[in-house]
C-alpha cells in the first residue's frame, strides 16, 4: 500500500511531490498592480473614445450636427419693418375675427347636433327621427371643418406677410420645438414612473444597489427615446408649420435648417445624459476606492 502511494506521490527518477499542492498554487499574486482608481475613469475614457471614433465615421453627420448648433445659436430671424408689422398684425385680428365668429359659433352648433342626435338613438338601432339628427350632426361636422379652413387660410395670409424667415417665424418654431420636448420629456417620465413601481416588486430579493443600477439604465433608455420621439413629433409638425407660410421654396429651406437645429439639440441633450451618467459613476468609483482596495490587500493577505 505505501509503495503504491511512493509510486503515485513522486514523479519516476525526480522525487517531486506532485500532489503537495499549497495556498500559492491557487492564489498566485500578479506582479502588475492594477489600482481600482484606475476604473475610475473607464465611463469617461469609453465614451470619449466611442464619439471620437463615431466622428471620424460619420464626419457628415458630425458637420450637421456642429451646423445644427450654430442655427440654434444664431439663427433669429430678420427683424420685419413697421409697415409689414401694422399690415401683419391687421391680418392677424381678421384671422382672429373669423375663430371668434365662424368657428366658435360651429363648434357650440356641432356639440348641440351631436346632443340631438346622441339623445334621439337607441341602443342598438335608430329611427326616422333619429337619421334626421343623425343628418343634422353631419352637416354641422362640415360647417365646422370649413371654419376651421377659413381661419387657417387666414393664418397662412397672415404669415405670408412677415416671411418664413421672419423673426416673428423663428420665434414660431422655437416654441413648437420646446413644447415638443416638454411632451416628450413628460413621456419619459411617465414610463419612468411605472418602470420605478413594477422593478421595485421585481427586485425584492436583490440589494438596494442593484435596483439603483437598474433604474439608472431604465431612466437613460426611457429618456432617449422619449428625446428622439420628440424629434420625430417636431419635425412633422414644422412641416405643415411651413407650409402655412406658402414661402415655396424658402420654407423648403427653413425646414431643413430648422430640422438640422432640432436633431443638434437632440442629440446634444443625450449625450450630455450619458456623459453626465459616466461622470457620476466616476465619482461614486473614486469614492468607493478606499474601502475597495483596503479589502483586496485583506484578501491578498488571506490567501498568500
Amino acid at each position: 500500500m505505501s509503495g503504491y502511494g511512493n509510486q503515485y506521490a513522486y514523479n519516476r527518477g525526480t522525487g517531486y511531490n506532485s500532489n503537495a499542492y499549497s495556498n500559492n498554487q491557487f492564489y498566485q499574486p500578479s506582479n502588475q498592480q492594477i489600482s481600482v482608481a484606475s476604473f475610475a475613469d473607464a465611463p469617461m475614457t469609453f465614451i470619449a473614445t466611442s464619439t471620437a471614433n463615431f466622428m471620424q465615421r460619420h464626419y457628415v453627420m458630425t458637420i450637421l450636427w456642429a451646423l445644427g448648433l450654430l442655427i440654434v445659436t444664431m439663427g433669429r430671424g430678420y427683424t420685419v419693418d413697421d409697415t409689414t408689422e401694422f399690415n401683419y398684425n391687421k391680418a392677424l385680428d381678421e384671422a382672429e375675427r373669423i375663430e371668434q365668429k365662424h368657428v366658435s359659433e360651429a363648434y357650440v352648433h356641432e356639440d348641440a347636433m351631436y346632443q340631438r342626435y346622441y339623445r334621439s338613438k337607441g341602443w342598438f338601432s335608430c329611427d326616422a327621427y333619429c337619421q334626421q339628427n343623425y343628418q343634422d350632426y353631419i352637416r354641422a361636422q362640415k360647417r365646422l371643418k370649413d371654419a376651421k379652413e377659413l381661419h387657417n387660410a387666414a393664418m397662412s395670409e397672415a404669415r405670408a406677410v412677415i416671411g418664413i424667415f421672419s423673426d416673428y417665424a423663428v420665434s414660431d418654431a422655437r416654441r413648437l420645438f420646446w413644447d415638443c420636448w416638454e411632451w416628450g420629456k413628460n413621456f419619459a417620465k411617465r414610463i419612468t414612473w411605472y418602470d420605478a413601481i413594477f422593478l421595485a416588486i421585481d427586485s425584492r430579493n436583490e440589494s438596494i444597489y442593484a435596483y439603483f443600477g437598474r433604474m439608472i439604465i431604465r431612466v437613460l433608455v426611457n429618456f432617449t427615446i422619449g428625446f428622439i420621439s420628440a424629434l420625430f413629433s417636431f419635425v412633422w409638425q414644422l412641416w405643415w408649420f411651413v407650409r402655412s407660410y406658402k414661402a415655396g421654396i424658402m420654407g423648403l429651406v427653413f425646414f431643413v435648417l430648422g430640422s438640422i437645429a432640432a436633431f443638434s439639440m437632440i442629440a446634444s441633450a443625450i449625450g450630455a445624459m450619458y456623459v453626465g451618467t459616466a461622470g457620476a459613476a466616476a465619482v461614486v468609483v473614486n469614492m468607493a476606492a478606499p474601502q475597495l482596495e483596503a479589502g483586496r490587500r485583506r484578501r491578498r493577505v488571506h490567501y498568500q
